[in-house]
């Protein structure tokens, strides 16, 4: 599986309650959140960047809270932090999501 983007992607992770969920940090200062379920090619919500002021920043990093899950903290270039809040879909683990994961995998074995 491959997510083209037409920016610079400095940080993805996976989110620690979701195992088909996924963040990335971007160059144009936005944070894609991707959940395998709902749609394998397009983010299903994005975070916009730092516009304070007219000037975007790059989003460098990025970090989901493990204690209040809708919760996911983004680091801009800027020397700025913004606290953003998720949807409950999006931190709330569905039935069987692991073996719909491994089913999506491409790895050779």
């Amino acid at each position: 599986m491959t997510f083209e983007h037409s920016n610079y992607i400095f940080k993805v992770e996976w989110s620690p309650s979701r195992p088909t969920v996924f963040a990335a940090a971007s160059g144009n200062g936005e944070v894609y959140i991707y959940d395998l379920i709902k749609n394998k090619k397009e983010p299903v919500y994005t975070f916009a960047g730092d516009d304070e002021k007219s000037n975007i920043k790059s989003a460098l990093t990025f970090r989901y809270n493990k204690v209040q899950k809708d919760l996911i903290a983004v680091a801009y270039s800027g020397c700025s932090i913004k606290i953003c809040q998720m949807g409950q879909t999006l931190y709330t683990p569905g039935k069987e999501e692991q073996s719909t994961l491994n089913s999506l995998s491409t790895f050779d074995k």
